[in-house]
């Protein structure tokens, strides 16, 4: 029994791309098509139990000092806040539903499906809600801010659908186990956003912003823990 929730997949490839505009690195993203599946080796990466209803922390408005524009910082810091909390989330919920797979325990398994996606459609309204208040941050960028805010009302869409779903099956259903594989969250259509978001290393006003934001910084260095990035 397989529950594959392709938005992993997704969040962990703009995350990725998110993490070489932070380091100014060249690199390749996590393909968004292979969303990690749960089965019973847990991934090594994961957010503490907690993260997996949290939402998103807030990005720092600081410029840190080498002259990036601070709403661009803002911005940046706020976008990457956002994928840093989903992939948390994300792999958070995996750990949790391969431990309980593996005890047999289908209600939890469910439970924690359910608080996974209630969490996800939470944070991708705050940050829907935080990005629309600072607007696109550099002359252009007005694409890419578009883009990201059209993921994330997709991601927040898309989480609510399989909650409500998943809130008509019963563990004990003997049906449940061929039901929980058809489940999906959605593809996340992550494909033009990755396009914008590299296109964003060469914008000279957004560079330094993705640099200089806090919670792109730490993305980008624990950018080599991400599933796919090694």
């Amino acid at each position: 029994m397989k529950f594959r929730v392709s938005l992993v997949g997704a969040a962990l490839a703009c995350a990725a791309v998110l993490s070489a505009c932070s380091s100014g690195a060249s690199g390749t993203a996590a393909p968004a098509s292979g969303a990690p599946a749960t089965s019973s080796s847990a991934p090594s990466a994961v957010a503490p139990s907690g993260a997996a209803s949290a939402a998103p922390t807030s990005a720092s408005a600081k410029s840190g000092g080498d002259g990036a524009d601070p709403k661009a910082v803002s911005w940046a810091g706020e976008s990457c806040a956002t994928f840093n909390g989903m992939v948390d989330r994300s792999l958070a919920m995996l750990e949790d539903v391969s431990s309980r797979m593996e005890g047999g325990d289908l209600d939890g398994y469910r439970t924690a499906v359910l608080d996974y996606l209630a969490g996800t459609g939470t944070a991708m309204a705050g940050s829907v809600k935080k990005l629309n208040e600072l607007g696109a941050p550099t002359g252009r960028s007005a694409a890419l801010h578009a883009e990201i805010v059209k993921f994330l009302e997709g991601a927040g869409a898309e989480s609510a659908a399989a909650a409500k779903k998943l809130q008509g099956l019963t563990a004990a259903d003997p049906a449940f186990a061929e039901q929980m594989a058809a489940l999906d969250q959605g593809q996340g259509g992550s494909d033009a956003l990755q396009k914008h978001l590299e296109s964003a290393k060469g914008d000279p006003e957004l560079a330094p912003a993705f640099a200089a934001a806090g919670p792109c910084r730490e993305m980008a260095s624990k950018s080599g823990q991400l599933p796919g990035s090694g």
